[in-house]
């Protein structure tokens, strides 16, 4: 099934190569479409491509979107993909239509304010070669347009620029806003993955594009995001989310992207780095047996990354092996933690790796019931901070967190890791 050439392809594309392409995914958006057009044709810039993907709409947002080859004359390519693939197959169906060197997403569903584009422009042509996504904030609406109060959002606590610690935090929240997010084209789809689940395919392509350069945040609101109830992020059950999330976190913890991060952990922070991994994985997947699975993987890739010398991953791998009866392992990993001035005869081995799912605690994302206190502090800050301007809000709130990160306060946005 050759997919490519059945796609309906119509185009007006007159210019030359533009440093921004604009990705638009519409999928029965008929409803957005006028709202869209205006958003797009007020930006304060219009120097950036158009490339507009129906992604097998049943409606008639195909029909509608026609008028847009003469709005948006000599910058625009529409397609009609012959089946819905979701946003990612979309993207890499359609990766031969793109050839701007950096590609903005636009969802059919938010609103973009006059300078959206330009703000994302400006840093792009001011970026450094090594910056790969360059992200601003976003504020909220409801599903019916109206202004949402939003509680602050995790690439407000930025916890240090290194690769290690990008990528701690975004192994335990995501941290770069894709609504409001352009990438380099060519590290955005280096880093693609398997399409077809969603549950926690943002956050894989994130931790695999941290290794191929540096993230730039703007810390300016340029967008409003809706939250749609019926969006296919808001529709995932938990169980998906979590079946998703320990898929693609075995691939990751096993990928060339994560010797990278590894590598580049310093010696004297290889114990909290291994610690705060196992940590994440559990936040993200609760207190599982395949989180020890997923870490014992993890632990490998570390182990080969610092060569071997370094005994705390190899400690444990040994004992895993060691319970399964592992001979030949055991032996050859016994000569090295010696080497390395350990003694794997004191060695503990209880647990097991190899229980998947026995016992669930009901810590992942999302899991976990609403406590009083948190609905107090949830109260006070609408009260309090809510109605604050945006930068005097987001100034608060990183004080805020700045000094409970100081006092030892335990959160799931406390990325402080060393």
């Amino acid at each position: 099934m050759d997919l490519r050439n059945r796609r309906e392809i119509n185009s007006s594309k007159t210019s030359e190569k533009m440093d921004l392409v604009l990705w638009i995914g519409i999928y029965n958006g008929s409803e957005y479409l006028e709202s869209l057009v205006n958003q797009l044709t007020n930006q304060t810039v219009n120097d950036f491509d158009l490339l507009v993907v129906d992604n097998g709409s049943t409606d008639n947002s195909w029909e509608n979107l026609q008028d847009w080859l003469t709005i948006f004359e000599g910058r625009i390519t529409l397609v009609k993909n012959p089946i819905n693939l979701g946003f990612i197959g979309s993207m890499e169906l359609n990766q031969d239509l793109i050839n701007s060197d950096w590609i903005l997403q636009i969802h059919q569903d938010d609103f973009y304010f006059k300078n959206h584009v330009e703000v994302h422009l400006d840093h792009i042509r001011k970026a450094k070669r090594d910056v790969v996504a360059i992200s601003t904030d976003m504020a909220s609406m409801r599903n019916d347009g109206k202004h949402l109060p939003s509680l602050p959002r995790a690439s407000w606590f930025p916890v240090g620029e290194d690769l290690p610690s990008q990528f701690l935090q975004n192994l335990v929240a995501l941290s770069i806003p894709w609504p409001s997010t352009s990438f380099k084209t060519k590290e955005f789809y280096e880093s693609f993955v398997p399409w077809h689940n969603f549950a926690f395919m943002d956050v894989e392509i994130t931790l695999r594009i941290l290794s191929r350069g540096k993230v730039v945040h703007v810390k300016k609101q340029t967008m409003k995001y809706r939250e749609n109830p019926v969006s296919a992020s808001h529709s995932i059950n938990d169980h998906e989310r979590r079946f998703g999330a320990a898929i693609g976190l075995t691939r990751i913890v096993s990928s060339n992207e994560f010797l990278i991060v590894a590598r580049e952990v310093h010696p004297s922070d290889r114990d909290k780095f291994a610690d705060a991994i196992k940590r994440g994985i559990e936040i993200r997947l609760g207190k599982t047996e395949i989180v020890d699975f997923i870490h014992l993987m993890a632990l490998e890739t570390m182990a080969f990354a610092w060569k071997y010398e370094h005994n705390t991953p190899i400690e444990k791998i040994y004992s895993d092996y060691k319970r399964i009866n592992s001979t030949s392992v055991v032996k050859l990993l016994d000569g090295i933690i010696v080497k390395n001035g350990g003694h794997a005869d004191d060695l503990s081995m209880e647990g097991s790796t190899f229980e998947f799912f026995e016992t669930s605690e009901e810590v992942a994302i999302g899991v976990s019931k609403p406590k009083v206190g948190k609905i107090l502090k949830s109260i006070a800050y609408r009260a309090l901070i809510e109605p604050l301007p945006y930068t005097l809000k987001r100034l608060v709130m990183e004080k805020t967190l700045s000094l409970g990160v100081k006092l030892g306060m335990k959160h799931r946005w406390n990325f402080t890791w060393r």
